[in-house]
């Protein structure tokens, strides 16, 4: 297998599908769980195949795995393991704290209206709306730093939709953990797909990361089972299933789903990197683009949006809130909440200056520590070279 040639345009398809999973999320977070239980037009049958949350967070875990093992797969560098893995909590620390910032003043100048919105829309059970954490100083520096990896209580979960961060810190984490052993013992593969059924029967949600990596660890090879899946009528086929699995599984929402979810988003991700016209779409086209760029600030910021923009308009507009009258207001939502992720968008890349810098700090690396070192002009190692031509994108 070669594994000096991988294409770099692949990490562009991963950014798109990253992107259209945010939306979803988005859109599922505003159209299904805020406004569909008071109209239930927007929780139809037609609707729900692309208002599936819960398989957009499997998508996100997969191409996570995907992005973060990619340029190892391609190198064979376990120092790019081991550099990543340091980078990996100030990359993440970065704009989860700009984003409890946010939420923090929000809050504290009386902006976030989501219990009263909750009471209107009769979703007191919805976090989304009726987060009643405590926003002090304290708690959000607390928040910020370590209970946002490592799961909290509702009275200090500031940032509710963050449930994912926990997962995403183990999943990647262990991931580094495998591909620093990665051949080691010869194994290949077969370990890799001992560790994804023994990680889908414990977790389904970290099995994803495991899936990723064996996803694109495969690209290049034309094994007889990829050629089989890529048969148009059987891709075809597959790709029906999934929209009508994502449908059923929105509508009888259920924690086992976790299973089947894991298993969809693999075959989504694997079809979207694998047939062509979908690969082309994802890595060409514009609002693709755009997307990926800001598909973890938009991830982070629409719980803010949602109390401060989507919210109040609910408050203000109740007497008067018939089904147009709440379209509008979720429309207005989704792009307010993109333009707020376009503004978040240099938080993220000063997350990416920020942990590369560190890593480089932690391990002796960069221009100044290569002057010290040997006295001459700094050079870029293989891992740095791959992580230039293949910028890591939203959280990773």
């Amino acid at each position: 297998m070669s594994r000096g040639h991988r294409n770099p345009a692949r990490i562009r398809e991963l950014d798109g599908i990253r992107g259209w999973a945010a939306l979803v999320v988005l859109l599922f977070h505003v159209f299904w769980e805020g406004l569909g239980e008071r109209f239930g037009a927007l929780r139809s049958v037609f609707a729900a195949p692309f208002l599936n949350g819960d398989l957009a967070v499997c998508i996100f875990f997969v191409v996570s795995g995907a992005a973060l093992s990619a340029p190892f797969h391609a190198s064979m560098d376990r120092k790019f393991v081991v550099r990543s893995a340091i980078k990996r909590y100030p990359r993440l620390l970065v704009p989860i704290a700009a984003a409890t910032l946010l939420v923090w003043l929000l809050s504290r100048f009386g902006l976030m209206h989501g219990p009263e919105a909750a009471d209107i829309l009769g979703r007191r059970d919805w976090l989304g709306l009726n987060n009643v954490a405590t926003v002090s100083s304290a708690n959000a520096l607390y928040f910020t730093t370590s209970g946002v990896f490592s799961g909290l209580s509702a009275q200090r979960n500031i940032l509710p939709f963050l449930w994912t961060m926990p997962i995403e810190m183990v999943g990647s984490m262990l991931l580094f953990l495998y591909l620093a052993c990665k051949d080691v013992y010869g194994q290949g593969s077969r370990l890799l797909v001992a560790i994804i059924v023994m990680t889908f029967v414990a977790s389904p949600y970290i099995c994803c990361f495991f899936i990723g990596s064996l996803i694109v660890d495969r690209q290049s090879q034309g094994a007889g089972l990829r050629q089989l899946l890529l048969n148009r009528w059987i891709a075809a086929a597959a790709l029906l299933l999934c929209l009508l699995y994502s449908g059923l599984a929105v509508v009888f929402r259920n924690e086992l789903l976790r299973y089947p979810n894991a298993v969809v988003a693999a075959a989504i991700v694997f079809y979207c990197l694998n047939i062509g016209w979908l690969s082309r779409c994802l890595s060409a086209s514009r609002l693709s683009s755009l997307l990926g760029k800001i598909s973890f600030p938009l991830y982070l910021s629409h719980y803010a949006v949602l109390g401060a923009v989507f919210s109040p308009l609910v408050v203000a507009y109740q007497a008067q809130l018939t089904l147009p009258v709440a379209a509008l207001i979720g429309l207005a939502t989704v792009v307010i909440a993109i333009l707020v992720a376009i503004a978040f968008s240099p938080v993220e890349q000063a997350s990416h200056r920020i942990s590369k810098w560190i890593g480089d700090y932690v391990l002796g690396e960069g221009d100044g520590a290569s002057r010290r070192s040997s006295g001459a002009q700094p050079s870029l190692a293989p891992s740095a070279k791959i992580e230039t031509r293949l910028p890591l994108q939203a959280a990773d």
